[in-house]
Order: structure tokens, then sequence, then C-alpha cells
């Protein structure tokens, strides 16, 4: 098992969507490191939305959204409801 693959089991255990540095990119569980960069300064983080600006297709922050499901609960809810 590698790093990434490592990573990405940690973060949908523990209900993350995927990992951010702060200020500067972010990236989903399903498909992280694109960049092939370090991310010794990314976080755990939750999509907070849309990027307000249009750069990017998400924006991920620290804080649980309190109103959505993290996309790793939608993941899980549609195995539970396929597999019912």
């Amino acid at each position: 098992m590698t790093v990434k693959e490592i990573m990405t089991q940690w973060l949908k255990d523990n209900g993350y969507d995927g990992l951010f540095a702060p200020g500067e990119c972010a990236c989903a569980a399903n498909d992280l490191m694109p960049c092939c960069e370090s991310c010794e300064w990314c976080e755990p983080g939750y999509v907070q939305g849309p990027d307000p600006d249009g750069e990017c297709d998400f924006m991920l922050g620290a804080s649980k959204p309190k109103t959505e499901q993290t996309n790793t609960e939608r993941e899980r809810q549609s195995n539970e409801e396929e597999k019912a």
C-alpha cells in the first residue's frame, strides 16, 4: 500500500473530502496530489462549496459545513442505498 493510498483511506474513514493548503490549493480524496507536489503543508478538509472566483471546481476548508453532507458522507450513503 502506498502513502497516497493510506492517506486516501484515512481521509475517507474520517469523513474528510480531501486535502488543502490554506490559500494555495486543494485536492479531492479521490484524486490526491494531482500536482505531484509535496503535501507536507496540507490539512484534511471539507468541501466548502464552489470557488466564488471560478478558478477551481470547489474549495476545501477546515470547518465541516453545517447544512451539507461531505462528499465522503454522500458516497457512503449512496453505497448503502445500492446494497439495500
